[in-house]
C-alpha cells in the first residue's frame, strides 16, 4: 500500500483521494460533489474561500459513489446542504461505462461500502461474470480491461435521461436529506451552447414521476458558453474555467 500511495498515480487515484478527504474531519457543512466538469470547477486546489467542501469526482463514479462519498463524509461531519453538480450526460450513467469496473467496481464494491449498494446496483455490478477481477486489481486499475459497456446496454432508447441507478440513489439521499433537515439540490455546469436545444422532455418526466422536481428545481435554468470555449462537449478550456465557475 505504501508503494502503491506514494510511488504511483494510478488511473482511480481521484477516487481515493476522494474516500480519504471524506473520511476526515472538516470545517464544512456544505459540500459538492458532482463530475469531471465540477471537478474542474471545485476541486481541492481552489478550496480556499469557499463556503462549500470540494469532493466532485468524475461521471464514472455515478450517483451510487456519489451517495457513498456523501454517506462517508457525513459520519465525521454535520451536514446542512449538498449540491450535487452534473452534465446532463451523468445522469444516463447506469454502470455501463468503458471505466466502471476500474471507477466503482475497484473502489467501491468491497467493505466497507457493500452496505450502500443496493440490489438493483448489484445486480448491474454481477452482469459481468469477471466483477470480482477489478476488486483483486484495485490497486492496479491499468490492469483491468473490462469493459461495463459491452454487458450493460442503455436502459432507455433516446439520449437524455436519468437511469435506472441514478434515480434509486438521488431517492435514497432525498430520504437522508429530509430525515436530517439537509438541504439538496441538483445543479448543471454551463452547457456549450449547441446543446440547449438537445430534448429534455424526457428526463423531465422521469423527475416529476419520481416525485424529485424540488431537488431539480434550477436545473433547467442552464447557463451556456460558447462551444468554442470548450474542449470538448462537456469541458470548458482551462482560459474560461474562472468564467464558467
Amino acid at each position: 500500500d505504501y508503494i502503491y500511495r506514494h510511488w504511483r498515480r494510478p488511473l482511480t487515484q481521484i477516487m481515493w483521494e476522494a474516500i480519504d478527504r471524506a473520511s476526515r474531519e472538516q470545517l464544512y457543512d456544505r459540500i459538492i460533489v458532482g463530475d469531471s466538469v465540477a471537478y474542474q470547477l471545485f476541486n481541492a486546489s481552489n478550496q480556499k474561500n469557499s463556503r462549500y467542501f470540494h469532493l466532485p469526482t468524475n461521471a464514472a463514479t455515478t450517483l451510487m459513489g456519489h451517495y457513498i462519498l456523501l454517506m462517508e463524509y457525513a459520519k465525521h461531519n454535520d451536514l446542512k446542504e449538498i449540491v450535487i453538480l452534473l452534465h446532463p450526460y451523468s445522469l444516463k450513467d447506469n454502470l455501463d461505462r468503458k471505466y466502471t469496473a476500474n471507477y466503482v467496481v475497484g473502489v467501491f464494491f468491497r467493505k466497507p461500502y457493500r452496505g450502500y449498494i443496493t440490489p438493483y446496483a448489484e445486480k448491474q455490478i454481477k452482469n459481468c461474470p469477471w466483477w470480482f477481477i477489478p476488486i483483486w486489481l484495485r490497486h492496479f486499475p491499468e490492469l483491468c480491461l473490462i469493459n461495463y459497456q459491452d454487458v450493460n446496454p442503455p436502459p432507455f432508447g433516446c439520449n437524455i435521461y436519468i437511469s435506472p441507478l441514478s434515480l434509486e440513489y438521488i431517492q435514497m439521499l432525498g430520504r437522508y436529506c429530509e430525515i436530517n433537515q439537509v438541504d439538496l439540490k441538483i445543479v448543471a455546469p454551463p452547457l456549450p451552447e449547441p446543446q440547449l436545444h438537445l430534448d429534455f422532455s424526457f428526463m423531465k418526466e422521469q423527475i416529476a414521476a419520481h416525485g424529485l422536481s424540488k431537488y431539480f428545481e434550477n436545473y433547467f435554468n442552464f447557463t451556456s458558453m460558447p462551444a468554442d470555449e470548450f474542449v470538448d462537449e462537456l469541458h470548458p478550456k482551462t482560459l474560461f474555467l474562472s468564467k464558467a465557475r
